[in-house]
């Protein structure tokens, strides 16, 4: 009959056979055997666990020639890791929200956290390539443990390293997150009522458009680079806004397209006084619609509108496409823009008064359209 003592040892290898699913990797061939085994040549009157399983791992079962064996070769025992470390990946999620996850603002799928096949394929290949002797189960998960902390939670610099080396995992992620920022982005733009038909077209060509730009750009452009995941987002943003503003006076007919922005279809006059032109088509009380109408007209320098816009404010308009379309910094602004280094004693200022000078030169775009509005309304009154 089983005394306690033994009733405990035989508990210890069963959890521990399901916890490591060691029959069904092939590490043991015959589990009521070796616990009987076990249970007969250990027979210490005080033990630790550790000391128990060590001697079952060491001696009855031989875990750490199973390993060597079969590590290259037993798909049961790669999916069984797999599933692991899967598992600690999300734990270590659970815990510490990623500060990418915060700067993408991407709620759908944790990118920071991300940990597909093809990552851990990775680690697999250092597992089989590795000389260390592994005796239990724990020392082949802290194996992978290691490899996890070393790089997760994913920087922006890692997760673009996925995208430069054209890893599909992380570029269909990347599609996923780009289609998301192109839904916010047409409630924005898309303010003039459609067809759900051709709102989806506009939005679907959007998205396709952006993630091929995306792509092309990141494979092929080195010198491009992103401080953090906030700077990665922004320039996606820019591109997915572009796109949609394309795309949207592309699928719009052509006489929509005239009533919404007559000016597109006018050449210019230096004579010609636009205040008595045809009418600008735009709600003032709606921050979004003065805010595409200026998109557009900024987007063409050839516009009617362009010269009355900007005239005077010139240099300041040009740090808003620096900054929106180009995408650069504040910092970089300053750089390329005064010819100004950030050991330069006036750097920081001049940095300071450029983020003052885009804040300001948006507010005056928005008074500046909407007082052209107001002289075409009163014109046709």
């Amino acid at each position: 009959m089983m005394n306690d003592k033994q009733f405990l040892k035989r508990e210890i290898l069963q959890k521990e056979d399901e916890r490591h699913q060691l029959t069904h990797l092939g590490v043991i061939d015959n589990f009521e055997k070796a616990i009987d085994t076990m249970l007969f040549q250990y027979e210490e009157p005080c033990f630790t666990k550790v000391e128990f399983l060590d001697y079952f791992y060491t001696h009855i079962i031989g875990y750490s020639d199973f390993i060597a064996r079969q590590k290259t070769s037993n798909i049961k025992l790669k999916k069984q890791l797999f599933r692991m470390s899967d598992m600690y990946v999300k734990r270590k999620k659970d815990k510490t929200t990623a500060l990418l996850d915060k700067e993408l603002k991407y709620n759908k799928v944790s990118i920071g956290y991300f940990f597909p096949l093809d990552v851990f394929e990775e680690y697999y290949a250092r597992f089989c390539s590795c000389s260390r002797i592994f005796n239990t189960p724990t020392s082949v998960n802290a194996f992978f443990q290691e490899n996890i902390d070393n790089q997760y939670p994913l920087s922006i610099q890692q997760y673009l390293q996925y995208l430069k080396k054209n890893i599909s995992s992380f570029w269909n992620v990347t599609c996923s997150y780009v289609k998301e920022i192109i839904e916010i982005a047409a409630q924005h733009l898309l303010f003039v009522p459609l067809p759900k038909e051709q709102t989806d077209l506009i939005k679907d060509a959007a998205w396709s458009d952006t993630y091929e730009i995306l792509q092309n750009k990141l494979q092929t452009d080195n010198t491009l680079s992103f401080k953090n995941g906030a700077d990665f987002r922004n320039y996606v943003v820019q591109i997915c806004n572009y796109r949609l503003q394309n795309q949207r006076l592309k699928y719009t007919s052509k006489e929509e397209s005239i009533d919404l922005y007559p000016y597109l279809e006018l050449e210019e006059d230096e004579e010609t006084d636009h205040s008595d032109c045809s009418f600008l088509d735009i709600d003032i009380h709606n921050s979004y619609e003065v805010a595409y109408a200026i998109s557009i007209i900024l987007l063409n320098s050839e516009h009617p509108l362009y010269k009355k816009l900007t005239q005077g404010i010139e240099d300041k308009v040009d740090i808003l496409l620096r900054k929106v379309i180009k995408g650069q910094s504040y910092n970089q602004i300053v750089e390329a823009k005064y010819n100004l280094l950030p050991e330069s004693s006036n750097f920081v200022k001049t940095v300071a008064k450029t983020r003052k000078e885009y804040e300001r030169v948006r507010k005056t775009l928005q008074e500046r359209l909407i007082n052209i509005k107001k002289e075409q309304e009163k014109c046709h009154i």
